[in-house]
């Protein structure tokens, strides 16, 4: 039985492209209409949107040169990323077999000793939260699984930030 799983949600354990695409076109829909018309070729398939993802380097610069997301409204962008994620019902698919390798997978990292927790210091997991897309100015918004496909949003102001890590950390 695992007690949490803590994981990069971004395509790691679910196939989320398939739950981005749509909130994405959300938020362009919440924050200008007209970015949706026409579509952008970014969004115009699976197959394009996960293209755009790999070419640029953050969500910033996806917005920005494959969506056209004016650079002065990225952080309103970034604001309504977690209210479009809540609202939309699409649940991303698992991987196949996952459900068979997390037993297996707990079971390798038990027997080799291997770490299950971070090496990384709170410090350095703050500095990379901070340009977070779910950050609207000195507010995060943490998105709180409560059961599968459903989530909670509760923001946070940056200036708790690194405690409220060094607390998750056991620090």
């Amino acid at each position: 039985m695992f007690t949490a799983i803590l994981w990069d949600y971004d395509g790691t354990l679910a196939n989320t492209p398939v739950k981005n695409i749509a909130v994405t076109r959300a938020v362009l829909g919440r924050l200008d209409p007209a970015l949706l018309d026409p579509l952008p070729d970014a969004l115009s398939s699976l197959a394009a949107y996960q293209a755009a993802n790999y070419r640029w380097r953050n969500w910033r610069e996806l917005y920005r040169h494959a969506l056209g997301v004016p650079a002065d409204r990225l952080d309103e962008a970034g604001a309504l990323w977690g209210p479009c994620q809540l609202a939309d019902r699409t649940l991303p698919p698992l991987f196949d077999g996952l459900s068979e390798v997390l037993p297996r997978l707990e079971a390798l990292l038990a027997r080799y000793h291997l770490p299950t927790a971070t090496d990384y210091a709170a410090a350095d997991l703050y500095e990379k939260t901070l340009s977070d897309k779910k950050r609207a100015g000195d507010t995060l918004s943490l998105v709180v699984p409560t059961a599968w496909g459903k989530s909670v949003l509760h923001p946070i102001p940056v200036g708790q930030l690194l405690t409220w890590i060094e607390r998750g950390l056991g620090q």
